[in-house]
């Protein structure tokens, strides 16, 4: 399996604010650094996760992290919406 892998994450958005031609959503993860861009779906929008190389380092004794995702419009470079997401190292698990 690569360690590069990139795994989708919806965010349910019920009222997502339309935007004006040419400007889209960002997702910013905490600790990751640059903005990722956002698919709008019926139900929100998509994302991909940063890298693992980019990934808050889970800290030992621990199966997980939270960190802070944040949706950004390109047309404000404002954060609008924040919610926590959690990382989990699943090898710490055998069921």
């Amino acid at each position: 399996m690569s360690r590069n892998l990139l795994a989708p994450v919806e965010l349910i958005i019920n009222q997502l604010p339309p935007l004006p031609y040419g400007a889209n959503y960002l997702c910013v993860f905490e600790q990751q650094g640059q903005p990722i861009p956002a698919t709008v779906t019926r139900n929100g929008l998509v994302c991909q996760t940063p890298s693992i190389q980019l990934r808050p380092t889970i800290p030992n004794g621990h199966d997980h992290i939270n960190v802070d995702v944040a949706v950004r419009s390109s047309e404000t470079d404002t954060d609008f919406i924040h919610r926590s997401f959690i990382y989990f190292d699943c090898s710490l698990h055998k069921s």
